[in-house]
């Protein structure tokens, strides 16, 4: 009966100590690999290729938010091309938070050639593997 005592108390510290462990989302961000996966309707195709981006940060516990301050698309490709767009912050999930988890964007891309396209948040806190398109060019305008 005496070791029946302090098996319960023990068994109900790690209970109470187990609910005081639920992380907030920040946390999540720090306590997990975080990722910033990228994906777009076409991968290859003739020019002009309209292709549209999606991309969402996630851990690996769930889909989880982080407050969001900057969102860069970086696009490199032929002949030394190299630009940036930078978007406006817009939660696609839930309009009342100011955070985000999921990014759009949309690049016609009318020079053949191969492409390199990469998502930066927040000054390079969190970016995605780099992406690559590639654009042909047009049997009939060759």
């Amino acid at each position: 009966m005496k070791l029946l005592i302090p098996t319960i108390v023990l068994g109900t510290l790690i209970s109470m100590s187990a609910c005081d462990n639920k992380k907030s989302d920040t946390e999540l961000f720090q306590s997990s690999p975080v990722r910033l996966s990228l994906s777009s309707n076409v991968r290859k195709g003739y020019e002009p290729l309209l292709v549209e981006f999606s991309a969402y940060l996630e851990t690996d516990d769930d889909l989880a938010s982080d407050k969001i301050t900057e969102i860069k698309w970086e696009i490199t490709g032929p002949g030394g091309y190299k630009d940036e767009f930078i978007q406006q912050t817009y939660n696609y999930q839930d309009e009342e938070e100011n955070e985000n988890d999921f990014f759009h964007f949309e690049r016609d891309f009318r020079i053949p050639g191969k492409y390199r396209i990469q998502l930066i948040l927040n000054d390079g806190k969190y970016k995605s593997n780099p992406y690559s398109i590639d654009v042909w060019q047009r049997p009939e305008n060759r």
